[in-house]
């Protein structure tokens, strides 16, 4: 019989960016893998006093300087954490969704020569050599995917004990895909693979520093494996039946293309909600 085990996992969205200022930052070659701002720093260490009684058994953190920076400030106030023995892990599944130049990740090289700045040790063996550069706005399905398979490894860690404590530094559209699938669990694992889950779940949008815990049953998690993931496709019935009386789906079928049109953005969406919820139920 297998054994339950109950872990608490911390999920921190990173402290305030430079991008985060005024959105004209966001997709600015100049602004590429954005850096924090003076409160950004301040915004972290004040998220280190809230959590410096908490030991944690690992940490993982999006290989964004944002977030290293954000942990490192933290963590420097932790009263368990060990800079000589803990191991910090930056994974390429936790970074932001990809597309503007704030989110794009400095080279492996480059990132392993700044890392040299903090004091702590740094695991990369999930940061790809893969070049990385901007392009159209990253899939929502993809952020899902990448969700499920960091989570999924995590859960496999064969030294992981009954509510033990994990902390994830990571970003806000991440997060908000998180609580989507957490959400709506259910909706996920009946989804039809041509029907989009973009934009169609009321979550919340999480603040600069701010923390939501999960306490996670290993055995519950399994479910994730036989998660299907959403994918948009333009051919679908539903789709094609709401672009053509538009209500609103203009905005999704634009922006796969990088041709988002503002005037749009003013419009809420929902009859697409409606519409695209009630598909993944039949």
């Amino acid at each position: 019989m297998e054994i339950s085990k109950k872990i608490n996992i911390y999920f921190v969205r990173h402290a305030q960016g430079i991008h985060n200022l005024d959105t004209q930052f966001e997709n600015d070659p100049a602004y590429r893998d954005a850096i924090l701002t003076e409160e950004g720093q301040m915004q972290s260490t004040k998220l280190g006093k809230k959590i410096k009684d908490l030991s944690f058994t690992a940490y993982y953190c999006s290989p964004l300087i944002r977030c290293i920076q954000t942990l490192s400030y933290a963590l420097d106030k932790n009263l368990h954490f060990n800079k000589d023995r803990d191991q910090i892990i930056l994974d390429d599944n936790l970074m932001e969704q990809q597309g503007d130049w704030c989110n794009i990740r400095r080279d492996k090289s480059d990132l392993e020569c700044v890392l040299k700045n903090f004091d702590k040790k740094f695991n990369l063996d999930k940061v790809s050599t893969l070049r990385q550069s901007n392009g159209p706005e990253e899939l929502r399905s993809n952020i899902y995917k990448r969700i499920r398979d960091f989570l999924i490894e995590l859960i496999k860690r064969p030294d992981l004990k009954d509510n033990d404590n994990i902390i994830v530094f990571t970003h806000r559209n991440y997060l908000k895909c998180l609580e989507e699938i957490l959400k709506y669990k259910e909706a996920f694992l009946k989804a039809k693979s041509s029907i989009t889950c973009d934009y169609i779940l009321d979550v919340k949008a999480y603040k600069n520093a701010e923390t939501v815990g999960y306490k996670f049953d290993l055995n519950d998690l399994r479910w994730l494996e036989d998660l299907r993931l959403p994918i948009f496709d333009e051919n679908s019935d539903i789709v094609k039946e709401i672009i053509e009386k538009k209500h609103f789906a203009i905005i999704i079928y634009e922006k796969r293309r990088g041709n988002i049109n503002q005037k749009y953005l003013k419009y809420k969406y929902k009859y697409l909600q409606l519409k695209l919820y009630n598909s993944l139920h039949h």
